[in-house]
């Protein structure tokens, strides 16, 4: 692997790394996270039952979403991309920008319309991956 294949790999490892963190919390929280409660004005106790499970349903399939996506990349990154196929640097940015799609659409209108601040990772996890295709296209 040259430098800029080895850049390449390096970013979208790091989107994947940060996928698999969010999926972790996502998958193992309880309540919704502070963000959520800024953006609905209310506390997780003060969300109905109902309201509660669906939250807590979606945050698990959005973890789930995301551990899939990100198993699909390292097994793309092990295997075709370090052996320097190019389908797979076109492969691993489509899924990235796919599992990053809600947070690109979703995060500037919340922070517009709502005191809800949600992390701001997605973007940085955007950049990266249009750096990793950069990159891994000029090796």
């Amino acid at each position: 692997m040259n430098t800029l294949q080895l850049l390449s790999f390096i970013a979208y490892a790091l989107v994947a790394l940060s996928a698999l963190a969010t999926a972790a919390v996502y998958s193992t929280r309880k309540e919704f996270m502070s963000y959520h409660a800024a953006t609905v004005g209310q506390s997780w106790s003060e969300v109905g039952d109902g309201m509660q499970l669906l939250v807590i349903t979606m945050m698990r399939a959005m973890a789930g979403g995301w551990l899939a996506a990100t198993i699909a990349v390292v097994v793309l990154l092990l295997l075709p991309f370090r052996s320097g196929e190019a389908w797979a640097n076109w492969t691993i940015f489509a899924i990235n920008l796919t599992f990053l799609a809600p947070g690109i659409f979703g995060i500037p209108k919340i922070r517009s319309r709502t005191p809800g601040r949600p992390p701001l990772s997605p973007l940085a996890a955007v950049a990266l991956t249009i750096a990793g295709l950069v990159l891994g296209l000029a090796a």
